[in-house]
């Protein structure tokens, strides 16, 4: 690497100015090409489209009790599981939103081990999980 230098270098010898007049021109170019190289990435993240690969599916589902004593189904969610940690709870800011007022904004974590297993920790909600 370093002969590579040498005879980088050995082409302005014979200048007497060559070192400034390089120096001058060479600067804005590499300034440039840093500039361009950046854009580039830029644009090629821009592009790119990484589709998030789904875990598994979530299903939520809400109950209320009949006056015989039975459970009726009310709604349903079908939710994709698309981290290895996901937060569920009331606020636009979980990974999992839902919209019922008997959900805390952080109700809890739905986290999957390196085995596969998933595993439900609460954060401490008012009413409670239920699985």
């Amino acid at each position: 690497m370093s002969g590579f230098f040498e005879k980088i270098t050995g082409i302005f010898e014979g200048i007497e100015f060559g070192g400034d007049v390089v120096s001058v021109i060479l600067r804005p170019v590499f300034v440039f090409l840093a500039l361009y190289i950046l854009l580039r990435c830029i644009i090629s993240l821009i592009k790119s489209k990484n589709p998030a690969e789904v875990w598994a599916y979530l299903k939520i589902s809400r109950y209320r009790e009949t006056p015989e004593g039975t459970l009726e189904l009310i709604s349903e969610i079908s939710e994709p599981l698309t981290h290895w940690e996901n937060a569920v709870g009331r606020s636009r800011s979980c990974d999992i939103s839902v919209n019922d007022k008997s959900v805390s904004r952080n109700q809890g974590l739905l986290m999957r081990d390196e085995d596969g297993t998933w595993t439900f920790r609460d954060l401490g909600s008012q009413n409670g999980t239920f699985l």
